[in-house]
């Protein structure tokens, strides 16, 4: 059985997410390579992964990937 998140998590999660976003802006070499060029920013509290690269100036944010699912559907 599947719960659907309540607004008070929903906005707790949106907006650790957008924490974890301003700090790879701020700091995009802080969290550690996983894959290659791909770097992973674990959001704490929530079983979720920030999956991204930094290609030039750019930062590309590949998936906010749920750590629940199977790990080979990981980009």
């Amino acid at each position: 059985m599947v719960r659907k998140p309540t607004n008070w998590t929903w906005r707790k999660f949106t907006k650790k997410v957008e924490t974890y976003l301003s700090r790879i802006q701020n700091n995009p070499l802080h969290f550690p390579l996983k894959n290659g060029k791909l770097r992973e920013a674990y959001i704490q509290k929530f079983p979720f992964v920030i999956i991204y690269e930094i290609v030039e100036n750019e930062i590309l944010v590949f998936a906010v990937f749920n750590t629940h699912q199977n790990p080979t559907k990981k980009p």
